[in-house]
């Protein structure tokens, strides 16, 4: 019975040999592959350095009574007091009814244009194409502030 029992110890111990030579190889081949992985550069938003002037306001996430995500916007005291500066102070001068009329079709082309721009860049596939839309949007909707503040 002794010979029995060696040759079954003997089996589980090369048995075991193999699965520990097994393992050592797996971890072997995770280690390459993760010094082979390159660590992904993030942007990073640094509050100490804000870029431009002061902040016009805040903006937060929220959720709405559905319990939908909603942005809420609140502007500081110093951006509420620009944008009642011109009306207590006469402003620049008025803007007769042909002009304020032209804005108006203008900014309504460039809603409409921003929309369209909107509804390409959801249906396209190509990065390359996602992106020159994207550049393109962002073009028109700065055009579309420009407007918005010329226009009070």
């Amino acid at each position: 019975m002794s010979t029995i029992a060696g040759v079954g110890s003997q089996a589980q111990s090369e048995e075991l040999y193999r699965i520990r030579k097994q393992t050592e190889a797996v971890k072997e081949t995770q280690e390459a592959q993760e010094q082979s992985v390159q660590p992904v550069k993030v942007d990073e938003y640094d509050k100490a350095n804000p870029v431009g002037e002061e902040a016009e306001g805040v903006y937060s996430v929220s959720h709405d009574e559905a319990g939908n995500l909603k942005v809420d916007y609140k502007p500081t005291a110093k951006s509420e007091a620009r944008m009642e500066q011109p009306a207590q102070s006469g402003g620049s001068a008025p803007v007769s009814e042909a002009s304020s009329s032209d804005d108006d079709d203008e900014l309504e082309e460039l809603k409409q244009q921003r929309d369209a721009l909107k509804t390409q860049l959801n249906r396209a596939g190509d990065e390359g194409q996602k992106q020159a839309l994207r550049t393109e949007l962002q073009s028109v909707e700065a055009e579309i502030i420009a407007l918005t503040m010329n226009s009070r």
